[in-house]
């Protein structure tokens, strides 16, 4: 496989032309927002300081600092502008007013604290703070992950064939998931198969059956198997995946038809968590969720076929997908009630990182991850009776709930000195095909760090060392093989 990325060039004076309209647009959108907001003045600006501290990485990758093949710091930052800077300025279309912020059809916040948010942008500013210092500094002689001699692409196709095979027979086939720990491998599998076959298949280096197989066959199902069920996260990280590859790739027509194709996901996102559950049948919950997806667009409202009653939404028709996407209001109230009445964590959450790297086949008897459903009990998010359901926890309420204030802006630090490092080693520039690709699929769900970091980067290290011994030991036997 080739290597694609060259050096980056000698930064260029003066501002980027594509930095030069991010910041006008930017500006105008801070007015708009600030002009149309339903919260104080002070509380305002902070939720815009929130907005340009998380976008900062964004305008710096534009203007070609730090600048690696993808950017992956940035999409972190996007996520810190999503859930946690813009829920300020759309109270209106999810609550009744900003007196009035009810989590979870239980609990109630009355009224938004300036000291609240000035947290959150201090805790984002640490972490971006502490990716650049670490770059330019700790982690400025890291060597970016290598394979030791480059393999040649019909080998690397039939590795990759292989896990693509290996990764789509895990999704239909129940007996395969249950074997414990096999997900935690055949998962991340499917990402690095179709996005290496599609480097080689762009470098002409595939052979045309294979080929139409994968991209006819196997990566339709693969696309079936994640929209059947309408789980509207795990469709949005296959296409999150590709539109790394294709930034990489310069297909930027493709990239924006994939970010269009998010936003049609997103404001699905009524729609299909209302009636998802409604038909076994994948024909018939397609139509019912297309149904109900243009009722709610056009007004607001859903049919539910089952009962023939209309539910129409008294705080706006995209009421739950700003609930959904308003993780700042649950760190308000993590905020409000620790540590009196509810005392903080002190690291029980993250206990479970001391065993998480030791797959459950080897350690049957490994405790089980439930630092969500516990989080959502805890703090009255979920009633007791609840069995099952869990409350997702971002890393940053996560540290706050464990450490308390000064705890989540030093943990969050901490966090930026770890995605500094990841960075560094897997998302570097001269890097081959297959080590690019193989360090994308390890870093990049950390953009959406919507859970517990137990949960997001406990088995990072065992892939990693995994997927290293599959493509160094299967190579090895293939070229001896071949000759």
């Amino acid at each position: 496989m080739q290597n694609i990325d060259a050096p980056a060039s000698a930064l260029k004076p003066g501002l980027q032309r594509p930095v030069l309209l991010i910041l006008v647009l930017g500006l105008v959108a801070s007015v708009l927002l600030y002009a149309s907001r339903v919260v104080p003045w002070d509380t305002a600006l902070l939720g815009l300081a929130i907005i340009w501290t998380a976008a900062l990485p964004g305008i710096l990758y534009l203007q070609g600092i730090g600048r690696g093949p993808v950017p992956f710091f940035p999409a972190v930052g996007v996520f810190y502008i999503v859930f946690f800077g813009l829920p300020v300025f759309t109270l209106p279309f999810g609550y009744t007013g900003a007196d009035n912020i009810i989590l979870y059809n239980r609990v109630i916040l009355t009224f938004v604290k300036p000291e609240v948010l000035a947290l959150v942008l201090l805790s984002i500013g640490a972490m971006v703070g502490a990716f650049y210092m670490s770059r330019a500094f700790l982690f400025n002689r890291l060597r970016a992950f290598r394979f030791a001699n480059e393999a040649q692409a019909p080998a690397i196709n039939i590795l990759l064939a292989g896990l693509i095979v290996s990764h789509v027979a895990f999704q239909y086939l129940p007996v395969l998931r249950q074997v414990p720990s096999l997900g935690q491998l055949l998962g991340p599998a499917g990402f690095l198969g179709f996005g290496g076959y599609y480097l080689l298949w762009a470098r002409g280096q595939t052979y045309r059956l294979d080929a139409a197989a994968i991209f006819f066959i196997l990566l339709p199902l693969e696309i079936f198997s994640r929209v059947r069920v309408f789980f509207l996260t795990d469709i949005i990280l296959l296409a999150v995946f590709f539109i790394f590859l294709f930034w990489r790739e310069g297909r930027m027509k493709i990239l924006a038809g994939l970010t269009g194709f998010i936003l049609i996901v997103l404001l699905a996102y009524t729609a299909s968590t209302n009636l998802r559950s409604l038909s076994n049948d994948t024909a018939e919950k397609f139509k019912i969720v297309g149904k109900g997806f243009v009722e709610n667009l056009l007004h607001g409202k859903i049919t539910d076929p089952e009962i023939d009653v209309e539910n129409t939404y008294a705080d706006g028709r995209f009421a739950p997908l700003v609930k959904r996407m308003s993780h700042i209001w649950i760190f308000h109230w993590v905020y409000d009630q620790s540590p009196t009445p509810i005392p903080y964590w002190d690291g029980f959450s993250y206990r479970p990182l001391i065993t998480s790297f030791v797959p459950r086949v080897l350690y049957p008897d490994k405790p089980r991850e439930v630092s969500g459903h516990t989080f959502g009990q805890r703090y009255g998010l979920l009633s007791n009776s609840s069995s099952t359901t869990s409350v997702n926890i971002p890393w940053l309420t996560e540290l706050l709930a464990n450490f308390g204030p000064w705890g989540a802006v030093l943990g969050m630090f901490l966090v930026g000195v770890f995605l500094a490092f990841l960075d560094t080693l897997f998302n570097r520039r001269g890097m081959s095909d297959l080590e690019f690709v193989i360090g994308l699929t390890l870093i990049f769900p950390l953009v959406y760090p919507e859970s517990n970091i137990s949960v997001m980067t406990g088995s990072l290290l065992p892939l990693f060392i995994v997927l290293f011994a599959y493509f160094y030991v299967g190579l090895k036997m293939l070229h001896n093989w071949r000759a």
